[in-house]
């Protein structure tokens, strides 16, 4: 599984863009800073800011306390058979320096098919990180975005 660290020209670029309201989404709600994390990514792609190759993929995404993030992983795997290795995964987000971003591109078996998915984390909290899930599935972002919301409804937040 190939990781990729981010260009270090854009990934500053974004990571000060996101500081400069990093102070107002901490104290908002799950689903604002989810929302305007989006947006952010949607201003990102109109200047040509970030990986052109995750540009052109369907996002679901979400920040996670650490101590959720397999236990997200391990259902997201139940529910829809993807054949992820939660505890890599885990690790590899537990272990990304605070202020960086990196990614890993998967294949994963959904419905039959075997699906390219990038799974990245941006740790701009070192308790919390955002996961992002890229897929050229829309299909496959809808249902990973319906389990994140599952998964957040289920622990209260």
């Amino acid at each position: 599984m190939p990781t990729t660290i981010a260009p270090a020209s854009w990934r500053w670029t974004r990571n000060k863009l996101l500081a400069c309201v990093g102070g107002v989404m901490r104290h908002t709600s799950v689903q604002l800073r989810s929302n305007m994390k989006k947006f952010l990514v949607t201003v990102f792609a109109i200047f040509g800011i970030g990986n052109t190759s995750a540009q052109q993929m369907h996002e679901a995404s979400a920040g996670f306390d650490s101590e959720l993030v397999l236990p997200f992983l391990q259902q997201l795997n139940d529910e829809l058979g993807l054949n992820l290795d939660a505890i890599a995964l885990d690790q590899f987000s537990e272990n990304l320096p605070y202020d960086q971003e990196a990614w890993k591109d998967l294949r994963v078996n959904y419905q039959g098919s075997e699906i390219p998915l990038r799974y990245q984390v941006f740790k701009d909290d070192p308790y919390a990180p955002d996961l992002y899930f890229l897929t050229p599935s829309e299909e496959l972002a809808a249902s990973i975005q319906s389990q994140i919301d599952t998964f957040f409804t289920e622990h209260g937040m």
